[in-house]
């Protein structure tokens, strides 16, 4: 007889080493190659708009972690956000499924005191393309698929010939004291046409980015054309876990400076540092769908589509045209 009776509870701070470990069982078992790594988790449950205590759920089977949940709602946006992961031993025993219910109602919960009166309210939530029972899970709880994310990759055992800067823009080291608040805002200007773009504040923005635990400043590439920053690539090791890939975790130009191949050159000029520093690949995340073609630009820059994520939407008020996307 398949046992049923888990204990459900919040989260505590020394449940994280076991919430990683769930996790990334979960997702090996359907064939994704994402992860965390406990620093990782730690960073974004400290975030300020991050409530773990009562918004991340534990499963327990005679006291081992075998089930973890997540939920977050962002008023402004009228956006809301679950993640669930079953350990591969206890999947399709309905934890799953109770999981679901649990942050779908906490999100709903949360709606009913935090959004704002009329706003579209709805929730997000992530899919593999293998993982055929999430993904019959969230049709059957009124999820619809809406965008693919791709993780793309380089092999860096190959020569990487650099274009030249476009004429006027030249690479300065990142100062923080100097430059940390100029980044900030080149950040977010240049990621304002990307869907789902929220503008994170500076406090928001640097536990992300300037304090991520495997952040490096030295491998960020800043270009400046005199005292404007045109574009910038900031990039890190991938994870502890993964310490022989970097990871660009934001590539980003600002409108004025599109067009004129600035983003390519920041890409390969990320590559050629890689490549001094001993790592042997690089990767980063995409937007299937990104305005500025974003895909064709890596692809023409040797990287390949490796993983591919799905993103599933619910809507809890209005419809889907209500969404400015």
């Amino acid at each position: 007889m398949i046992k049923t009776d888990y204990r459900i509870r919040n989260f505590r701070w020394d449940d994280l080493d076991a919430i990683v470990e769930v996790w990334n069982a979960a997702a090996q078992s359907v064939g994704s190659i994402l992860h965390y790594t406990p620093s990782q988790l730690r960073m974004f449950l400290e975030m300020p708009d991050a409530f773990p205590e009562t918004d991340v759920w534990i499963v327990e089977d005679d006291g081992r972690i075998i089930g973890y949940a997540a939920d977050e709602f962002d008023p402004e946006m009228g956006q809301g956000w679950g993640e669930c992961a079953v350990h591969p031993d206890y999947q399709n025993r309905g934890i799953g499924a109770r999981l679901l219910d649990i942050t779908d109602s906490r999100i709903i919960e949360r709606t009913r005191t935090e959004a704002k009166p009329d706003m579209p309210l709805y929730t997000l939530r992530v899919a593999s393309p293998g993982d055929d029972y999430t993904i019959k899970l969230l049709s059957d709880n009124g999820y619809r698929e809406i965008r693919t994310f791709y993780t793309m990759q380089i092999d860096l055992r190959q020569p990487v010939e650099v274009p030249r800067l476009p004429e006027g823009i030249q690479l300065r080291p990142f100062d923080r004291e100097r430059d940390a608040h100029a980044v900030h805002e080149a950040h977010q200007e240049s990621f304002q046409d990307h869907w789902n773009h929220k503008f994170d504040t500076y406090e928001e923005w640097e536990p992300l980015t300037l304090n991520h635990p495997d952040g490096d400043t030295s491998m960020w590439l800043i270009a400046w054309k005199g005292n404007e920053i045109a574009g910038l690539a900031i990039n890190r090791t991938h994870d502890s876990d993964h310490p022989d890939e970097a990871w660009v975790s934001v590539l980003g130009v600002r409108r004025a400076w599109r067009k004129h191949g600035l983003g390519l050159a920041l890409l390969k000029q990320s590559f050629a540092l890689f490549q001094q520093r001993g790592y042997r690949t690089a990767a980063l995340g995409v937007d299937g769908s990104s305005l500025t073609n974003a895909v064709a630009l890596y692809e023409r820059a040797g990287m390949q589509i490796q993983q591919q994520r799905v993103v599933y939407r619910k809507m809890l008020r209005g419809s889907e045209s209500d969404i400015q996307e």
